[in-house]
């Protein structure tokens, strides 16, 4: 027990200093700070902080407060003699390197429905190696169109198929949508010297970063029970003391509030997840559990499309008479598959809607026609983890993301993963950071108006090297686009179609995309 601003340990020096509520009640804390850093190890020592606060006129955005806010906590914390300045935090940073910073409000004894506002801090001396200090994390907000979590648990394009189209090596800088963050794993095991991975939607990056910490931080059999099985029961433990110190503000913000999705199946929340909850619940219903469980543990393809079209709903759509189908397709169309549920549930924008109908096709026979091509031709028990989550709501070690593979997992750990970087942004403002050789867009063109894709592909032009490649999705079998991409100086080739005769009605294993193109930069 002493004064701060002269005490002196007894050792003369300390690996470990911490401030907890301390700063906010001392007259002179900025002498206190000071004397600490005298006994600071300036080579290996950490300076924690906990404390209440107000954040200054224009701050960061994570710190930043109303008028009104300021003013309330600064007067009521002032009856008590303790101040709230932010300048206390503001030289904490101006002496230290600051490497973790969490801001929230937590609630205030005997004081009902008030939260008073307060901060960790973690910061290390300045030496060479760190003197470049981090900018301070953007805050993102959620586009209004979005739902308030992720769309997309799982990435819903095959890596597999990329990958000879790809061809990834150790000079590759990769720029991909997050999505899901699983072919961001993908892509990053596979050696590529950095993969950039952007979405707009923070809660995107939120599951993504959580799966990257995961990997850096966690065993394989933890990493497993949270994204395999989509539970864990000791995950508020891992991710208090493992996890949560390595994730910025916005994705610790998020998973604060959504650790319960780990108790009773992640891969059933979010907007995706609502719609397996869905057909969990058709299954249950209908007496169909058992036997789509048998589907998805089928030996062979044989089985299972002996099992598959078996079904009675399988059977009338193979085969009722045309005029029936019409009738059928406007009726499910506008209950289940209208523009609202695609957008909400299945990730699919009223534009890509309509590029499906300008094709002539209906978003019923598309869906039909996209289900019964990959259970046709690809076996759900071995290959293709996209339906088996979707059906049973979990992964197998046999029928999984290759990330969840111990070997990749592995390899990932032992470095690759640190080759990531995941951002909260637009595509466009990501794509302009830095050259690129290989940029996977994914179906997101289909999205864009044509102003926005002109402004896409001039961007393309610019940042991706001569003789880098571009690769997309579409939902159309001629996506307009195309020809614009060749405008601004690339060449496109169709990989495959949906309806090509050797394809037998499934391109992927997913199948959801009507076809799929490369384009070529050409030199300059």
């Amino acid at each position: 027990e002493g004064d701060a601003s002269l005490f002196v340990p007894k050792e003369g020096v300390a690996d470990l200093v911490t401030f907890s509520y301390s700063l906010s009640m001392m007259r002179d804390p900025f002498t206190a700070i000071d004397k600490m850093f005298s006994y600071l190890n300036q080579e290996a020592g950490v300076v924690g902080v906990a404390d209440f606060y107000v954040s200054s006129k224009f701050d960061f955005p994570h710190r930043q407060m109303t008028y009104f806010n300021r003013f309330l906590w600064k007067s009521i914390f002032d009856f008590d003699n303790i101040e709230l300045g932010p300048e206390r935090r503001q030289y904490l940073d101006h002496r230290l390197v600051r490497v973790f910073e969490y801001n929230s409000s937590g609630t205030v004894p005997y004081v009902p429905f008030f939260k008073a506002p307060y901060y960790t801090w973690v910061g290390v001396p300045p030496t060479d190696a760190n003197v470049d200090r981090a900018e301070a994390e953007a805050k993102r907000s959620r586009p209004m169109t979005f739902p308030p979590t992720f769309i997309y648990s799982v990435n819903w394009e095959d890596p597999i198929v990329d990958a000879p189209i790809l061809k990834i090596g150790p000079e590759d800088v990769v720029l991909t949508l997050t999505s899901g963050g699983c072919n961001t794993l993908h892509l990053a095991a596979h050696g590529a010297k950095h993969v950039a991975s952007v979405d707009l939607n923070p809660a995107q990056s939120a599951l993504c970063e959580l799966k990257v910490q995961a990997i850096k931080r966690l065993a394989y059999e933890d990493v497993w029970k949270m994204f395999g099985e989509g539970k864990h029961e000791r995950v508020a433990e891992l991710f208090e003391t493992k996890l949560a110190p390595w994730l910025s503000q916005g994705s610790l913000n998020f998973w604060s509030k959504k650790l319960h999705y780990f108790q009773d199946g992640l891969y059933y929340h979010g907007a995706m997840g609502k719609v397996l909850l869905g057909v969990y619940w058709f299954q249950i219903l209908f007496g169909y559990r058992k036997k789509f469980l048998k589907f998805c543990s089928a030996k062979t393809l044989e089985e299972q499309r002996s099992i598959w079209t078996s079904l009675w709903f399988v059977r009338i759509f193979l085969h009722m008479p045309a005029m029936v189908f019409a009738v059928m397709q406007y009726i499910l169309t506008a209950i289940f598959l209208n523009k609202a549920v695609c957008w909400l549930g299945l990730g699919v924008p009223p534009r890509q809607y309509n590029l499906i109908g300008s094709d002539g096709r209906g978003m019923c026979e598309y869906a039909g026609a996209t289900l019964h091509g990959a259970f046709m031709n690809t076996l759900v028990s071995k290959d293709n983890y996209f339906y088996r989550v979707c059906l049973t709501g979990s992964f197998t070690k046999d029928s999984c993301p290759e990330y969840l593979k111990e070997s990749c997992f592995k390899k990932l750990k032992d470095g690759l993963v640190d080759n990531i970087s995941v951002h909260t942004d637009y595509f466009g403002s990501v794509l302009n950071m830095r050259k690129y050789t290989k940029v996977i867009l994914m179906d997101h063109v289909d999205w864009l108006n044509d102003e926005l894709v002109e402004e896409l592909a001039t961007n393309l032009e610019r940042q991706v090297v001569p003789g880098g490649r571009i690769i997309w999705r579409s939902a159309s079998l001629n996506p307009p686009y195309t020809k614009v991409f060749e405008r601004h100086g690339f060449e496109a080739h169709c990989v495959h179609r949906i309806t090509d005769k050797d394809q037998n009605g499934c391109i992927d294993l997913v199948n959801m995309y009507a076809s799929f193109w490369y384009a070529d930069r050409k030199a300059k």
